[in-house]
């Protein structure tokens, strides 16, 4: 009896855990800054160096326009931000891809604020990448 006791205890405490830890990975990571669009990209054009140390990996707010949505090459949900409806994306929001359906939400023209953690600068499309990103209720 005592055995069996200590088994469905210890299911009991496993299941709570498991819980428990689930819970934790879903709660979004605070902000540490808050930016427009343009001026997280002015932060990368003024000083790659400087900009890279302080912001990569650090989840921070921007405030932007939407100027398209999509999918990306690597089949990711993206956001792409500027301050203006048909402005330079200075800012590529990447989604999770479970919440590709999402993108429907977002219109261009829209004023919209994100939450994401910086990931680089794209020498290539000329933003910033912004991942694990999220739209905050304004």
């Amino acid at each position: 009896m005592k055995t069996l006791f200590s088994k469905t205890l210890f299911a009991a405490l496993l299941v709570c855990l498991t819980c428990l830890s689930a819970i934790a990975a879903e709660a979004p990571e605070k902000a540490e800054a808050s930016f427009t669009a343009r001026e997280l990209w002015r932060a990368f054009q003024d000083n790659m160096e400087t900009a890279e140390q302080e912001l990569i990996g650090k989840t921070v707010q921007i405030h932007g326009i939407v100027v398209d949505t999509g999918m990306s090459i690597y089949l990711t949900p993206n956001v792409k931000l500027s301050d203006t409806a048909n402005g330079t994306i200075y800012v590529n929001c990447v989604l999770p891809r479970s919440d590709t359906v999402l993108l429907s939400d977002f219109s261009k023209g829209e004023r919209v604020t994100m939450s994401g953690r910086v990931y680089r600068f794209s020498a290539t499309n000329s933003s910033v990448v912004v991942k694990q990103s999220q739209r905050v209720k304004e």
